[in-house]
């Protein structure tokens, strides 16, 4: 199976709009201000919300890690959504209305959380990695490889030719890649 990667890209012109005086900036880091103006011209969204939302961050990483440790027989990961509306989402094998409520109580980001149920946990997945990675590596192949976090799969990356070779050398040697397991094809490196 070859999956190919490509990418619609997609120009619009922005107007940043600042909703407060420049003076008022002074309490917030003059890099989380840079990182906001590229922000605002990226998704659309005026300056201030930019910097709110890029305050978050913080927030989002000790949510994620605290599910990560908390309820790792069922979390599937979180990420941040930036379009077509701005949210983070968890994600969880099973019940994961119920698991998040007591990670949410009191949390700042609370209002912006969206649960959506996959197949397999984190731990699951990079389980399958390691084991696709042993795989084909015995068989002598070189690749690189990835999670998938919002789509649940790992991904191993190799050359359209090599994905070829790969799966007629995982068939000779009576092997099947692991449940959720992608190979894609991608560009051949260029040399040094």
């Amino acid at each position: 199976m070859v999956v190919a990667a490509c990418q619609e890209v997609q120009t619009k012109s922005t107007v940043i709009v600042l909703q407060r005086d420049p003076e008022s900036l002074s309490d917030v880091s003059p890099a989380l201000v840079e990182d906001a103006r590229s922000y605002a011209e990226d998704y659309g969204v005026s300056l201030d919300e930019a910097i709110g939302i890029l305050a978050q961050q913080e927030a989002i990483g000790a949510l994620g890690d605290e599910l990560e440790s908390g309820e790792s027989a069922t979390f599937g990961g979180l990420w941040i959504q930036h379009e077509p509306d701005y949210r983070v989402v968890a994600a969880f094998t099973r019940d994961g209305e119920e698991t998040i409520r007591p990670y949410l109580k009191g949390a700042s980001v609370s209002g912006i959380v969206e649960v959506r149920q996959v197949e397999k946990s984190l731990v699951e997945l990079r389980r399958a990695r390691e084991e696709a990675e042993t795989m084909v590596k015995e068989l002598g192949f070189n690749f690189g490889s990835g999670l998938d976090i919002p789509n649940n799969i790992v991904q191993l990356y190799l050359t359209a030719a090599k994905i070829e070779e790969l799966e007629i050398s995982l068939k000779n040697a009576g092997l099947t890649l692991p449940n959720r397991v992608q190979l894609v094809a991608s560009a051949p490196a260029r040399p040094a």
